[in-house]
Formats: C-alpha cells, sequence, structure tokens
C-alpha cells in the first residue's frame, strides 16, 4: 500500500506480511504421514493379493522350466535338435522372463508410487484389467465367480494409473472379505465401467452379507472395520474415499435385503488434450 507526500509522490510503501513457514512444515509433515499411511494399506492390500501374485509368477517360471528341461534332455540324449526349434525354445523362455520382470516392476510400483505426484490422462479400463491380473486368481482361490463388463472406447481420467489401480484393489479386496464372511454357493464380484454423465464411473459389487443400516455412516472412516478377524488396518475405504475426492470425484454405495452391496465411483473427465501442455496459440 504506498503512502504518499503532500505533492502526490510515493515516499513509502506499507503492508503486511504473514509468515507461513510453519504452516507449510505442517502441510508437508501431514502429508508425508498421509503417504506412509497410504504405504501401510497398500503393503496389507499386498498381503490380500499375494496368493494371486505367487500364481502368476509361477506360471511363467513354469514354462522356463519345462522349456529348460526339454533342452537338457534333448542334449542328454544326443538328439538332433532343428535351430529353428532352439531358438523357439530360447524365445519362450525369453517372454516368460520378461513377464516375471513386468509383475515385479508392477507390484514395487504399487508400493512406490509416482512420487511426482504427475497425473495423466489414464484409461480406467486398463487399470481394472492390470488389477485383475494380480487379484482375479485370488478370487478363484476364494471360490469367488468374477463378472466384468467394461464399456469400450471410454474417455480417459486425469489421474495418476497407481491411484485408480489402488481405488479398485482396495474394493475388490473388500468385496471379496465381505464374501469370506458368509457361507454361500455362488459367490459373485462384478466389476463394471461405463460412461455416465459428466465423466465416467466404476462400480464393484458383491452378494455378501450387505452392510449393516448402523455402521453404514462410519465405513469410510479411518481405522475401521467391520472385519473382527483383524486381517486389515480398517484404511481402504478411507484411502479409497481420500483418493477420490482429490480428483474431484465422489463415491456411494448401495446396499439390499438380499445382501448385494454395490460401490459406484464416478471421475471427472480428462481436460481436452490442449489441457495437457499444448499452446492454443
Amino acid at each position: 500500500m504506498p503512502i504518499y507526500d503532500d505533492e502526490g509522490g510515493i515516499i513509502a510503501l506499507e503492508g503486511i506480511a504473514r509468515d507461513v513457514t510453519e504452516r507449510k512444515r505442517s502441510e508437508v509433515a501431514m502429508l508425508e504421514a498421509r503417504e506412509r499411511v497410504a504405504r501401510a494399506e497398500r503393503m496389507a492390500s499386498l498381503g490380500s493379493m499375494a496368493a494371486g501374485i505367487a500364481h502368476e509368477i509361477n506360471q511363467p517360471l513354469n514354462s522356463i522350466k519345462v522349456n529348460a528341461d526339454s533342452l537338457i534332455y534333448l542334449d542328454r540324449h544326443n538328439a538332433a535338435v532343428d535351430s529353428k526349434e532352439m531358438m523357439e525354445y530360447i524365445r519362450d523362455i525369453s517372454r516368460q522372463a520378461v513377464r516375471i520382470d513386468e509383475i515385479i516392476k508392477h507390484t514395487r510400483s504399487f508400493v512406490r508410487p509416482d512420487a511426482a505426484g504427475k497425473k495423466r490422462p489414464c484409461d480406467l479400463n486398463q487399470a481394472v484389467e492390470s488389477v485383475l491380473s494380480f487379484i482375479g486368481t485370488q478370487l478363484s482361490a476364494h471360490q469367488i465367480a468374477l463378472a466384468k463388463e467394461l464399456q469400450a472406447g471410454l474417455p480417459l481420467i486425469e489421474a495418476q494409473s497407481i491411484h485408480l489401480e489402488e481405488v479398485i484393489i482396495n474394493l475388490l479386496v473388500n468385496a471379496m472379505q465381505a464374501l469370506d464372511r458368509v457361507e454361500r454357493a455362488n459367490k459373485q464380484i462384478f466389476c463394471r465401467t461405463y460412461q455416465a454423465a459428466g465423466g465416467i464411473a466404476l462400480e464393484v459389487g458383491d452378494n455378501g452379507p450387505g452392510i449393516d443400516e448402523k455402521i453404514r455412516e462410519k465405513i469410510f472412516e479411518p481405522f475401521f472395520s467391520s472385519n473382527s478377524s483383524g486381517e486389515n488396518m480398517g484404511l481402504g475405504l478411507c484411502i479409497v474415499h481420500s483418493i477420490i475426492s482429490s480428483y474431484n470425484g465422489k463415491i456411494s454405495f448401495s446396499t439390499n435385503s438380499a445382501g448385494d452391496t454395490v460401490f459406484k465411483v464416478e471421475f471427472p473427465l480428462a481436460e481436452p488434450a490442449d489441457a495437457f501442455g499444448k499452446d492454443l496459440t
């Protein structure tokens, strides 16, 4: 704010400054604490997926062993092997090794997401498929049938793909744990994506025990869990809610008397391509 002399000239400037250093430090500390909690929950989710991950790795490992054993057998018996056949064995071993590397990298990235926190246009269907490549086997091990209905050609979401996968994993693990608490022959989970008004939607539902009316207002609270087995920290749905809110999305759920529960997540669409760094002039 300028201060003028009698002739109208500026002789000084007056202003008020506020030191926000401590506030900024507190905000940084809060974000770091939130990430540590989120990482702990991701580790808990990985524990739930461990059997599925092991199965995914065992498949290419078995293929590598079969190919290697075949080559050893042929060499031991001095069998003539066509060079093209030999190279096909080697190519398959290489392909399976790449598959194992992809699984390990994906698991590592889930525990340690992009530190830069940059949002990019992401494909929700691709995130669903990526998650199901890990957890699909785990669902089968729990005698749970999975129904998948993904609308093709969905618009993109501005997000981090690892966050989308985290949302999907937590919703699927939540449904799986709900079904583990019931005795039923036809346990089912469905996963659906579709374009909704102003954005795209993800639905994950199950035919489990439903959500008791007494706890419906608490399920997104941190450290709240209806599972008394101690298998999780009660942070899954809280983190899901936090991630979705950070992307200006929303989450809701419904449950009926039959026990069917559906979680619906709605994301706004990504900005047009020009908004991602292109000069419009």
